[in-house]
């Protein structure tokens, strides 16, 4: 084969795996919004803070996760949590399948498999609903919640404490610690008072154990958060009870 084949060939490889390249990300079912679709999701010229396609939410239908951070004083259109029909949104038509109403919460990031996200999709049950995480910070209560999409109803069930058929909410103290996620537990950091004197108390950071059994997530024993960063274990010390 001459040298000029050989570049030509070699060129071709190339532009055969960037023209891939796209498709290989929606091959595991999730990818980045485009720019277009960010666009036609502005809702009081407000771009949503997580915006990302996946095939995995609804089955057999590709959607549009869009999260936005909110405050008290937000426009009211401006939802918290959004799916949407692909296809429709890069159309310029807002086909809302799912739609939950902001009350000023915001979004943290959280670790999944060890990995800082602010949204998560999986079947964090093993029920064969897939559904997505996310770490709700509003006014008071912060709470990491799970939204999942039943196939059976072909609707969305929001996440309840401990009642309905979705027990995908857990309750954790204000604070920066990172909730960590991995197959079948879920951590929630809780920062208390364990030790010092009742003038002086010192508080230290756990995590609620939550482990998936019988389908379902049950709340085991606290321990101490030594996987957490250092920064997130002075935080706790230095917090008042």
């Amino acid at each position: 084969m001459s040298l000029h084949r050989a570049l030509r060939s070699f060129a071709g490889c190339i532009a055969f795996t960037l023209c891939l390249a796209p498709l290989a990300a929606h091959a595991d079912g999730d990818a980045p919004c485009t720019r277009r679709l960010r666009d036609n999701l502005k809702i009081a010229n407000t771009a949503p803070d997580v915006c990302e396609t996946t095939t995995r939410l609804v089955p057999g239908r590709t959607v549009v996760l869009a999260l936005w951070s909110t405050a008290p004083d937000s426009p009211p259109d401006i939802p918290f949590a959004a799916v949407l029909d692909q296809k429709s949104l890069e159309a310029g038509r807002r086909d809302f399948l799912y739609k939950r109403k902001a009350r000023g919460e915001s979004l943290q990031p959280f670790l999944s498999d060890g990995k800082a996200v602010t949204a998560a999709i999986s079947d964090f049950d093993g029920s064969g609903r897939t559904g997505w995480a996310m770490w709700v910070v509003p006014d008071a209560d912060y709470s990491f919640d799970i939204t999942v999409y039943d196939p059976r109803t072909r609707k969305f069930i929001e996440p309840g404490d401990n009642a309905g058929t979705n027990r995908m909410t857990f309750v954790a103290d204000d604070l920066d610690a990172k909730v960590q996620v991995s197959p079948g537990q879920i951590l929630i950091p809780i920062c208390n008072s364990s030790g010092g004197t009742p003038l002086h108390p010192v508080s230290n950071l756990t995590f609620d154990v939550y482990r998936l059994k019988n389908g379902a997530y049950e709340k085991g024993d606290r321990i101490l958060a030594a996987s957490a960063t250092a920064a997130e274990r002075a935080k706790c010390r230095q917090t008042a009870p």
